[in-house]
């Protein structure tokens, strides 16, 4: 029979300390964990892995939501993936830039404490979203349309917050972060009771006039009063096709919804325009769908 000293000084004690001993029989055996020796790929691998990730991670929550839309709930590990396809090509880039270039990114990191030069990972970040950004063909969410990146640029978007964000909620038209422009007295302002908040928003036929804003969410619905004389009101997300929906019925009612499709949860910008013949369109309220 095998005799074992209990480590922990008590039959009642239970544990482990240091070594794991292994029982089979009457045999006892110390099992000793095989040192692994790593490659450098593998070693190049970890560092890139740890300090990609980091810098992804140091983004502010606009950014986040961005990466949300963009790859889902498994954002970090989509985004990693991405900057693993381009770089050995970002890091030939930034090789060739000069050293006050290459300063220029190393200051502007939003996380230094990297295993890999910070200038570097940043500038693989930044530019490689910007690349797969072009290379996708799709909404760029603030990035440069024409030419690459800068330092600041990047670090400035990095560094952006959802405070000009419409979350998961109820707002009335006249909330601010609902961006009207277009012609000069394309759009009035009607009291009535009846409506959401007690007036609504009415952007007349012959007037180029929008509705702007930025959600963080999966959809909208938009509250309008419907009306014998309105048309359609187009929904444009990210710049893509809109879809049209009637305003118009032969009978008037108040705070009737339109509701888009359904997105991935992240951040979305919509537009609200006219759109037909038939007359104007109004905007009496917003539902933010989280």
């Amino acid at each position: 029979m095998v005799k074992v000293t209990n480590p922990l000084g008590s039959e009642t004690a239970s544990g482990r300390v240091g070594r794991s001993i292994i029982f089979q029989g009457t045999t006892a055996k110390v099992y000793r964990a095989p040192k692994i020796v790593k490659v450098s790929a593998q070693l190049e691998a970890e560092d890139r892995f740890q300090s990609v990730n980091r810098m992804i991670l140091a983004c502010d929550r606009f950014g986040r939501a961005v990466f949300e839309a963009y790859f889902g709930r498994g954002w970090l590990a989509a985004f990693y993936q991405v900057i693993c396809n381009y770089w050995q090509d970002l890091t030939g880039d930034f090789e060739a830039l000069s050293s006050g270039d290459k300063d220029d990114w190393r200051d502007a990191a939003p996380f230094k404490a990297t295993r890999l030069d910070h200038g570097l990972v940043f500038f693989a970040c930044a530019r490689g979203l910007q690349r797969w950004q072009f290379d996708q063909g799709i909404f760029k969410y603030g990035f440069p349309d024409f030419g690459d990146v800068t330092a600041e640029e990047a670090a400035d978007w990095w560094a952006l917050d959802l405070a000009g964000v419409l979350l998961a909620g109820t707002y009335d038209q006249s909330e601010t972060l609902i961006n009207y422009w277009g012609s000069e007295d394309g759009s009035t302002l009607v009291d009535d009771a009846l409506a959401y908040g007690g007036s609504y928003e009415n952007a007349v036929l012959d007037k180029a006039w929008w509705w702007r804003f930025w959600i963080y969410g999966t959809h909208i619905s938009v509250i309008y009063k419907e009306v014998a004389v309105d048309a359609g009101l187009q929904v444009s997300l990210n710049d893509g096709v809109p879809w049209v929906y009637s305003q118009n019925n032969i009978e008037q009612r108040y705070q009737q919804r339109i509701t888009t499709p359904k997105q991935t949860k992240g951040l979305w910008r919509f537009y609200l325009f006219n759109q037909g013949q038939n007359g104007g369109v109004n905007l009496d309220g917003l539902i933010v769908h989280g």
